[in-house]
Order: C-alpha cells, then structure tokens, then sequence
C-alpha cells in the first residue's frame, strides 16, 4: 500500500461511475434514436446528455494530480492482475489484425497490393502489422516478470503506434463522414489510450511518472467503456455495428480492462525504499547506538595512556621524596 492508495482507488470508482452512466445513455440513444444511415440520431438528446457526462468525467479526472502525491513505487508485472488482461488483449490484437487484412483484401476486387493504393488501406496494413507486435508486448508482460526489462519497454512502443495508426485509419476511413460521433468517440478512445501505453513503457524503460500514468490511465479508461461496451450491446441487441468493426470494439474493451486491472494493481505497490515503520525503528536503534558510545546524555572520557617517559619519570620524583615521623609513639608518616 501507498500513500496514494485510497485516493486513486476513489478515481477508479469516479471512472468507472462516469463511464457507465454515459454508456447507458449512449447505448440507448444508438439502439433506440439512430438513424438507418448509421450516422445521425433522430432525437439527440440522450446523446448530447451522454457526451456532457463523459466531458464532465474527464474534467473531474484530469484534476487527480492535484490530489495525487508524488510517490516513487516499485512495480511488477508478476500478478494475476497482468496476466490475465494481457492474455485477453493479445486474443483481440490477433482478431483484429487478421480483420484489417480482411478489409484490405475487399476493398480492390483486383489484388491485395491494388487496394494500398489509398491512405486508409496503407494506414490498415500498418495497423494489422503493428498489431502482432503489440501483441509480442503483451506477451512480454506475461513472460518477463522484471520491473525494468528495455525489450519490453521497445515493443510497447509498438502499441503506441498500432493506436495512433487506427486513430488515423479512423480519419481517412471514408465509410463514415469525418465528422461521425461514432468515429470521433473511437479516435478519443485510442488516442488517450495510446498516451496511456507511452506512460507504461517508462516503466520498463525505468523512467516512472506515476501521477501522469494513473490521470491517463483513468480517462482511457473511461473513454474506451463508453466507446466499446455501447457498441457491442448494439450489435448484439440490434444486429449492427456502430464502430468500424465488432472486432475493434471487443479490442477496445479488451484494452479498457487491461487499464482497470493495471490502475488496480497499483493501488497495492509499496513504495521504493524502506517503509515509515522501517524508518522509525533505523532511527530507535541509531540513537541508542550513539547513546551508547557516548554521544548521548551521558558521556563516558576514556582513560589517559601513560607512556615509558612518563613512568620513569614518576619513579624518580619517588626517591625525592623524604618520609619523617610526625608521631613517635604511632607510625604514621607524613610527607614533606
């Protein structure tokens, strides 16, 4: 436990909060008011009310460093609360890659190569290849247990670049105007998590900023629910997709839950360094070392060392010195 335990324990719930009154009225709106073309609501009001939440949630988040001491913790990647995430979201990188390649293929009946032609099929391929590495991260995570292990920290780099890449891919994608809610949410949703993901690999890399890694991590967090969770309830309770494939939201949620276990796990580091208790007792045992080698109250002189000058010298101020009886009927003796 640390210092900012129980308050970023009370973020995560303001996160997760926020997230899931957002994605019901999302989820409502998308099932119930949009518009055949896939594109536009016919009532906005619950949208417009889900957008307010989640803007407000972010605004609430971003205010957690001025809450959040500035701590130094010791991280792990040996806990159940990595493996299983990141078992989950190396299943959806694989899906979603072999998707991309999918979509490429459909999009030129000619040839694979014919269709890279256009900036969004280029902007696929990169994804689908920057996903199997992303995936070799995650794997990583699992396998490398070492808080400071560079390998992973340089294929971490790699999912930060598969989320950038699919946020663009987003953009150019002409399936969707530029200006779709869908799509916007699911640009904010990957971008935030890729700011996330850099936070991560300074910590294989060894360059923690914990403050910086929790605020992003908790606005991922709540942005990839409220992009993912309404999707998929839509296309299992509509038969739709409102995001660009089914596969990129199950990666997105898949993504959200490696977040959550990742802010969860560090609620429960320990500092780096010895503990409050630790320090207390250093400071019991050194002073009563010093007290008891005399640097304390009480302060034991040692014992002047005589030299051989010093004894013979002693022994002839002893045959100087002359006895006379001062009583003759007692034999006391008196020097004189």
């Amino acid at each position: 436990m640390n210092k900012n335990s129980k308050r970023l324990g009370g973020f995560i719930m303001l996160a997760l909060l926020f997230a899931a009154a957002a994605s019901v009225l999302r989820t409502i709106a998308l099932c119930r008011d949009l518009e055949s073309n896939m594109i536009y609501f016919k009532d906005q009001t619950l949208i417009y009310i889900s957008y307010i939440v989640v803007t407000v949630g972010a605004v609430a988040l971003l205010s957690s460093p001025l809450v959040l001491e500035r701590v130094s913790l010791v991280s792990t990647f040996s806990s159940p609360r990595t493996y299983i995430p990141t078992g989950v979201v190396g299943v959806a990188l694989v899906a979603f890659s072999a998707e991309l390649i999918l979509w490429i293929e459909d999009l030129s009946p000619l040839s694979f190569f014919d269709s890279l032609g256009s900036p969004a099929a280029a902007l696929a391929l990169a994804t689908a290849i920057l996903s199997l590495l992303s995936a070799i991260h995650f794997l990583t995570n699992a396998l490398l247990p070492e808080r400071h292990r560079a390998v992973r920290g340089y294929f971490a780099i790699a999912t930060i670049l598969m989320l950038a890449a699919y946020a663009s891919l987003l953009y150019f994608d002409t399936s969707a105007p530029i200006n779709a809610s869908s799509k916007t949410v699911d640009q904010m949703a990957y971008l935030f998590a890729a700011i996330f993901f850099l936070y991560e690999a300074r910590i294989s890399l060894g360059r923690e900023m914990w403050r910086g890694y929790s605020t992003f991590g908790l606005i991922a967090l709540m942005l990839g629910v409220y992009s993912s969770l309404p999707a998929i309830l839509t296309y299992f309770i509509k038969g739709y997709t409102v995001s660009r494939s089914i596969e990129a939201s199950m990666l997105t949620l898949a993504i959200s839950l490696f977040v959550f276990m990742r802010l969860m796990l560090v609620t429960s580091l320990r500092h780096e360094g010895e503990s409050e208790a630790m320090s207390a007792l250093r400071a019991s045992a050194e002073a009563r070392e010093a007290e008891i080698r005399g640097m304390g109250t009480d302060v034991f002189e040692d014992g002047v060392q005589l030299t051989i000058d010093d004894i013979v010298l002693s022994e002839s101020a002893v045959d100087d010195i002359e006895l006379t009886p001062i009583n003759e009927t007692e034999n006391d003796l008196t020097v004189e």
